[in-house]
């Protein structure tokens, strides 16, 4: 949608999460942005948008800000430039996606740039680098879908051993990886090449996070194949008119993700929480309940089988004295890998708990609060 700056400015999300920002007192080290900023290379929305999110980036404690092109940020159909579908991008300022002009020509020049720094190294995949590109029959056309090319993958991973892991790792693009069916249609605008990219990420010796967009629809799960694929969130749409499939089952989200790690670890495990909010025009920006996708204060990291937790627990109900009720917070304290499970697996446990006759109760945001033994005859 294309807007100006002085155009619905309460119907703005991003008037409505400055004032968020300042009424939680939220900061952030980074602040990234996985695309779709515009609609078919829309230069008013463009412009809009980039600079709301610099201003965003401020507020947020002088945040940098990191971003990556999306399908809907190029003129790839050619409704503006008969030539150029990156053109509109390329003009912005400050530059696009970094800042950094070496940086910058990298990652338009090869597809891809590395942002290194003492805690963490983030790297800026270019998933929509080839939109634009029509050929004539293709079952799908390239703006249709995703990409990452051997030649860059080849390059990502001499870049990654010339870095070194840091304590975080992030990969930011705006395609996902592999199909994502969630919300129920036929899905085949993941990333071609997807699959080895999750695979290169795997050999690496850090864990890491990929943050995606794209979808429109929030999800954060673990990547198939090895025991250290990489850690998939996708993040819900900020701002978009969602469409009927999702508009069902979930809102525009923002999020800020917080990551757990020993600064005396040079290869920490992948551990945090999500905390997000959900928008609407007449609330404006409020925590996401239990009802979310991805609820306030979401857990990851937890690796292990959800019965694994169930045992876990189980065992400290029976052990530990404490009688029929008790509060999440001290078995999390007995047990801290345990306040990291998925908003997914966190559903299993409730459910296999139950059938151990252990009712959960839960906060305003799905959490667990306090379990209880239910009496039995």
């Amino acid at each position: 949608m294309c807007v100006s700056d002085e155009n619905f400015a309460n119907l703005d999300p991003f008037h409505h999460l400055e004032r968020l920002v300042a009424a939680e007192k939220l900061s952030a080290d980074l602040l990234l942005c996985a695309g779709d900023m515009a609609d078919r290379g829309c230069r008013a929305g463009l412009r809009h948008v980039w600079g709301a999110l610099h201003r965003l980036a401020a507020h947020l404690g002088d945040a940098r800000l990191l971003t990556v092109p999306g399908n809907h940020d190029l003129d790839s159909r050619f409704e503006g430039s008969g030539f150029d579908p990156k053109g509109a991008l390329l003009g912005l300022q400050p530059r696009l996606p970094i800042g950094d002009e070496r940086l910058d020509d990298h990652f338009w020049a090869r597809n891809f740039a590395v942002v290194a720094e003492n805690a963490y190294r983030v790297l800026l995949l270019n998933s929509a680098a080839y939109h634009g590109y029509m050929k004539e029959n293709e079952a799908h056309k390239e703006h249709e879908h995703g990409r990452i090319s051997k030649a860059t993958l080849a390059a990502i991973r001499d870049a990654l051993n010339h870095t070194g892991p840091r304590s975080v790792n992030i990969v930011l693009c705006h395609h996902h990886p592999m199909a994502n069916n969630d919300v129920g249609e036929t899905d085949y605008s993941e990333m071609s090449g997807g699959h080895d990219l999750v695979n290169l990420l795997s050999e690496d010796d850090a864990e890491w996070m990929m943050v995606h967009g794209h979808k429109h629809y929030p999800r954060i799960a673990y990547a198939t194949g090895t025991g250290a694929a990489c850690l998939v969130f996708g993040a819900g749409s900020f701002s978009a008119r969602l469409y009927s499939e999702a508009a069902t089952k979930t809102r525009n989200q923002f999020y800020i993700v917080e990551f757990e790690y020993d600064q005396d670890d040079s290869l920490p495990p992948l551990k945090g929480r999500i905390h997000a909010w959900d928008y609407s025009n007449l609330d404006g920006w409020k925590r996401s309940p239990a009802s979310s996708v991805i609820p306030y204060n979401a857990g990851f990291g937890f690796r292990d089988r959800p019965i694994a937790a169930v045992d876990t627990i189980m065992k400290f109900l029976n052990t530990s004295g404490k009688g029929v009720f008790v509060e999440w917070g001290e078995i999390c304290q007995a047990h801290p890998e345990l306040a990291h499970l998925l908003p997914l697996d966190r559903t299993t446990v409730a459910r296999r708990l139950g059938e151990r006759s252990v009712n959960v109760n839960y906060d305003d945001w799905g959490n667990f609060a306090q379990l209880f033994l239910k009496e039995t005859a």
